[in-house]
């Protein structure tokens, strides 16, 4: 037991160390997350920007960090442009391979 605990907080440890884990979509599903994010950003056009932001939600929701309650949080204008600019990256980089 003492051991898979080891584990675990390696892993953990791991995790919390990997901050642009949500770029790559390596968290976890949680519904809290997709509920925040339509009620912060509604339901955005694009369905890879709402992947990112609901990633980026679940990381903040599982590291413990602030989420936004509403789209006039500051919370949620500073979570905004990193979503903004990893959609952005992910568009060049799939435009290239095009």
């Amino acid at each position: 037991m003492n051991q898979s605990r080891s584990t675990s907080d390696a892993i953990a440890a791991t995790q919390w160390a990997d901050q642009q884990r949500w770029r790559r979509c390596q968290v976890p599903d949680n519904p809290l997350a997709g509920e925040i994010v339509v009620r912060v950003w509604g339901r955005v056009p694009d369905l890879y920007w709402q992947m990112l932001a609901t990633a980026l939600i679940a990381q903040r929701l599982e590291d413990g960090q602030a989420t936004p309650r509403t789209a006039a949080d500051p919370v949620a204008v500073e979570l905004e442009v990193q979503i903004d600019q990893a959609f952005q990256a992910l568009n060049r980089n799939s435009s290239s391979t095009s």
